[in-house]
């Protein structure tokens, strides 16, 4: 046992939700109370729980669970820097294996923090083995005219890897363009120099090489981004993906599937992909559910060959592949429900298969095998109908929400287009603070809300430039006004980008009762959401998010939340939104939190884990 586990042995109780909130505040004592849960999902989550929370704050602790943690799929998720102050000191075997899950599972972070690396002795090796993960990055700095670049140039020299040597060869030569070394530095793991630049020339050699090299995932989709930008922008998109096979649309489509447009979904869905699925369905499909996902919210799901959907769910191994099959549940035609039946009833079972076969038994009642398989996680699928304000106001009058802002061009118009919501409206007060803002509502019965936002900085002007260290401290103010007030937020709002979500995620506690994604397809990241914040509701959007929608909407609920009695009806509050935005395209891209697949499988899913 840990120390401090035998003395705190007495203290377990078989209540999940108490000693998860206990792995927060003494991650030491959890893993001597594992015992008393029999379902392994519960006993992962704690483990989970207290080690990433003992990371954060306990070294020493995090350090003694090493042994039970070193090999979950989870551990990556550590930051590299938090890593590698746990490995000091930790034995050697322990050491290398959590330094080299945080490096490769961000191994562009790993590249430039070579010194942290560096300190071990297995740290030459690994480097070796983060720039091959990422060669294409590796090549672009070590062809950069700076000292990063010399001392990249050198590790690669100083290695005996052919392959890292052929990298160095091609960062020397000049004579070729920036973006064919990188791709010809992709592939040269499997082709000579020669052939890896005569492939990385041609678009579609190129895709057909990555095609057959899964372990180029990350590599593949930066590729596929920059490819369909270049094609969506062409006048006929569909005559520059016809040089490739359908497969490698496919793969395009998949991979590259943040940056796909309806249309140019729809236009390569429909030529080039409907047609041969009969010779697509026998290949490998990566990321297939994702896929089939897209496929839903295209409206392209009628007619989809049984084959490939009963191989899609065939393949439910994680929580966000079960809120992609979920979708896929809910929106496909009720003629393509029977092979999906049957592939469930075929499964091994367990929580996300009985989720997803009640999820399912919705639609096909009287399917025994799949009533079966969903037997008791039925009463865990229940819609949330109305937000107890309760909950929000957790027993006192005020309610805090936090607003994020990025610092880019959209940050900032949404930023003024908040500001224009509140500055004048009755009833609210808003108050500039230079680096943030604070916006007070009152009604009539006493109920209050405030609402923090930080102050962005477009720092994509290049005479903003100098100021990125004054716009990271604006949102640090905030989170230090609201720690000094011993204050955490039970509203989220994050505006702005989905990629800038993964700087919200970590404020995210499970105070959060509600979270509101205002970003372009902000439906995607639920999973990351709700591992944060287990019962938060949450609205999103499953296309185009806009400040023209999220503004008038917001301003909308915190009116209705001041005013409410009881509980916000959901239902009632939308039907009103759906009337005042008639005429907005946009607004169907908002999903409200009872019609939330992702939402509601996965609340489903963490309410199991709280079960008996």
């Amino acid at each position: 046992m840990l120390p401090s586990q035998t003395a705190a042995l007495r203290e377990c109780r078989p209540d999940f939700v108490e000693l998860r909130r206990m792995a927060g505040i003494r991650p030491a004592m959890v893993p001597g109370c594992l015992a008393l849960f029999e379902k392994p999902e519960q006993r992962e989550e704690l483990l989970r729980t207290a080690f990433l929370s003992a990371a954060a704050k306990e070294a020493g602790t995090a350090r003694a669970m090493l042994p039970l943690v070193v090999d979950k799929p989870w551990l990556g998720r550590l930051s590299l820097y938090r890593a590698a102050e746990i490995a000091r000191g930790a034995k050697p075997e322990l050491a290398a294996k959590l330094l080299r899950a945080a490096a490769l599972h961000n191994p562009s972070v790993a590249l430039r923090e070579a010194s942290l690396l560096s300190e071990f002795p297995f740290g030459a090796s690994l480097f070796e083995d983060v720039m091959l993960t990422v060669p294409g990055e590796t090549l672009a700095i070590a062809a950069s005219s700076t000292a990063g670049g010399a001392r990249m140039l050198a590790a690669l020299d100083a290695s005996n890897n052919r392959t890292l040597h052929s990298i160095a060869s091609l960062a020397r030569d000049s004579g070729i363009d920036l973006p064919t070394r990188q791709r010809a530095a992709i592939l040269l793991g499997t082709l000579p120099q020669a052939e890896a630049l005569r492939c990385a020339r041609d678009d579609r050699l190129y895709l057909e090489q990555l095609s057959q090299r899964p372990e180029t995932a990350s590599q593949f989709e930066a590729f596929a981004l920059s490819y369909m930008l270049e094609v969506r922008n062409r006048p006929a998109p569909l005559a520059g993906l016809r040089r490739f096979t359908p497969r490698q649309v496919y793969l395009l489509l998949a991979f590259g599937r943040g940056e796909v447009d309806e249309s140019l979904f729809e236009t390569a869905y429909d030529a080039l992909l409907k047609p041969n699925w009969q010779k697509l369905e026998a290949q490998p499909l990566p990321r297939l559910l994702a896929f089939l996902s897209d496929a839903v919210l295209y409206g392209r799901s009628p007619g989809l060959p049984p084959g490939v959907l009963s191989k899609a769910m065939h393949g439910v191994r994680s929580l966000e592949e079960l809120v992609y099959a979920a979708d896929v549940i809910d929106n496909v035609p009720s003629s393509d429900l029977p092979p999906i039946a049957t592939a469930l009833a075929d499964s091994a079972g367990g929580p996300l298969y009985g989720l997803l076969a009640a999820r399912l038994l919705s639609r096909l009642p009287r399917d025994e095998g799949l009533r079966k398989l969903a037997a008791g996680y039925q009463r865990f699928l229940e819609p949330p109908a109305s937000l107890p304000l309760s909950r929000l106001f957790a027993g006192h009058r005020s309610l805090l929400q936090r607003y994020f802002f990025y610092n880019d061009d959209d940050g900032v118009l949404s930023f003024e287009s908040f500001r224009s919501s509140y500055r004048n409206s009755p009833g609210w007060r808003f108050e500039d603070k230079h680096d943030y803002v604070r916006v007070t509502g009152t009604a009539e019965n006493g109920r209050r809300t405030e609402i923090f936002a930080n102050v962005p900085i477009d720092l994509s002007k290049a005479a903003n430039l100098q100021r990125a260290a004054e716009a990271s401290a604006r949102q640090a103010a905030v989170s230090k006004l609201l720690s000094g007030q011993g204050r955490e937020p039970e509203v989220v709002v994050h505006r702005g980008h989905a990629f800038h979500l993964d700087e919200t995620i970590p404020y995210l506690t499970e105070s959060a009762q509600l979270v509101i994604l205002g970003s372009c397809r902000g439906a995607g990241n639920v999973t990351a959401i709700l591992e944060a914040a287990n019962h938060a509701q949450i609205i999103a959007t499953r296309g185009t998010g806009s400040h023209t929608v999220n503004d008038p909407l917001l301003k909308a609920l915190n009116d209705e939340i001041l005013r409410a009695n009881g509980n916000l009806d959901w239902r009632a509050f939308w039907r009103k939104e759906q009337a005042r935005f008639h005429g907005e395209p946009l607004f169907a891209n908002y999903i409200p939190p009872y019609e939330n697949t992702a939402a509601i499988v996965l609340k489903a899913y963490y309410a199991y884990l709280t079960s008996p």
